[in-house]
């Protein structure tokens, strides 16, 4: 099977860097091949793949920032393609200015994945 990675990583955050790594040999020693790609949308991987996992990284947002407009393109991919996905290793982005007011569109996409693992408990309570 090939796996379609997305995540922000790549940007510095060692946490980020070696789930990513580490998800990647976990899938190629069952024998699957991965695909790595950043926050911005290839339909082409999309549309390779079989089967996607979102994260690591951050994916919730307390504003609208582009990451979250990535994610929801990749949203849109996978419908189009029919591809089925899971949520791996990503958590909240909280601005402490802001407070928790999240973009709502990544928390409805927990409906429709196979899993989602996030980093923290406290990332569980915020979805209460």
């Amino acid at each position: 099977m090939k796996v379609c990675i997305i995540g922000a990583f790549g940007y510095g955050n060692l946490g980020d860097e070696l789930i990513c790594e580490t998800l990647t040999r976990a899938l190629a020693e069952l024998g699957h091949s991965t695909i790595v790609e950043r926050p911005y949308p290839s339909p082409e991987a999309i549309k390779e793949a079989d089967y996607i996992i979102f994260g690591p990284g951050g994916i919730f947002y307390t504003t609208n920032e582009s990451h979250s407009e990535y994610y929801l393109m990749y949203h849109n991919l996978i419908k189009k393609y029919k591809k089925r996905f899971g949520v791996f290793g990503v958590g909240f982005q909280i601005r402490k200015s802001i407070g928790f007011q999240p973009n709502l569109y990544p928390i409805k996409l927990l409906k429709y994945c196979d899993f989602a693992v996030m980093r923290h408990k406290n990332d569980i309570t915020l979805l209460n």
